[in-house]
């Protein structure tokens, strides 16, 4: 079922936007930059892993009705959730401890959300870049902080 367009990138021109996102991914070649754009007309969101420093655990790209979500895999929830995909391959009789860790790792990200809309004060005026960025920095900050947390009371 399609779902409306969004606002923040309604008067984007997509071709041009599109363009700019794929000249920033250095580490992918040519062929691959191809089948990333034949992926941006087939999909609304395009997911990929890429890695920088600092606790914002992704970064959305949008691009007039299509957007490219970067997961950072240095963030410590990524590093999480490939310890916990890597265990069910290594240890398959584990299935329901693992299956609860990620459950958990779930719950820690709606739960850092939460605490992340709340550094925002009734009486802010932010634009919507602003907000869309400290929300991120926030969200990002309180994830990783729950994450390492909870990694160090289940040990």
């Amino acid at each position: 079922m399609p779902t409306p367009k969004g606002s923040i990138d309604k008067d984007v021109n997509t071709e041009l936007s599109q363009k700019s996102v794929i000249s920033t991914l250095k580490q992918y070649s040519d062929l691959e930059k191809e089948c990333l754009k034949k992926l941006f007309e087939t999909q609304p969101f395009t997911i990929i892993n890429d890695q920088w420093p600092g606790t914002d655990f992704l970064d959305a790209n949008y691009m007039g009705g299509r957007a490219l979500l970067k997961y950072n895999i240095r963030h410590e929830f990524h590093i999480k959730i490939g310890e916990l995909m890597k265990a069910l391959e290594d240890t398959p009789e584990k299935a329901k401890d693992i299956a609860d860790s990620l459950k958990t790792l779930i719950d820690l990200t709606f739960i850092s959300f939460a605490k992340a809309e709340t550094m925002f004060s009734k009486d802010d005026r932010l634009t919507a870049d602003q907000f869309i960025e400290h929300l991120r920095s926030h969200w990002g900050k309180y994830l990783q902080i729950y994450v390492q947390s909870w990694d160090k009371g289940s040990k």
